[in-house]
């Protein structure tokens, strides 16, 4: 499980407890990664649109969805715990 998920616990046993929490939100965290996946298609299409460099501040816009997109990325690897094997692995 990566670290951030118990980074602000000091016990390990706390931790523990922690994890199995996490591993027990599963279904839930299955759902926001495919809520996640949406939000990125959604982007993907934004991005196809050729009429998106007619707008004022196109580069602005571009610059806030790879932003959006970074975020993404990192809340998708976050909630897949299958990918997630090793205890506190990065």
């Amino acid at each position: 499980m990566y670290v951030e998920w118990t980074s602000h616990l000091p016990d390990p046993e706390q931790k523990r407890d922690f994890e199995r929490s996490i591993q027990s939100a599963k279904p839930v965290l299955d759902r926001l990664k495919d809520i996640l996946k949406e939000k990125e298609a959604t982007l993907d299409r934004s991005e196809m649109d050729i009429r998106t460099y007619e707008l004022p501040n196109w580069d602005h816009r571009q610059s806030h969805k790879n932003g959006n997109r970074e975020s993404i990325a990192f809340l998708s690897k976050l909630v897949d715990l299958d990918l997630q094997r090793t205890p506190n692995e990065r």
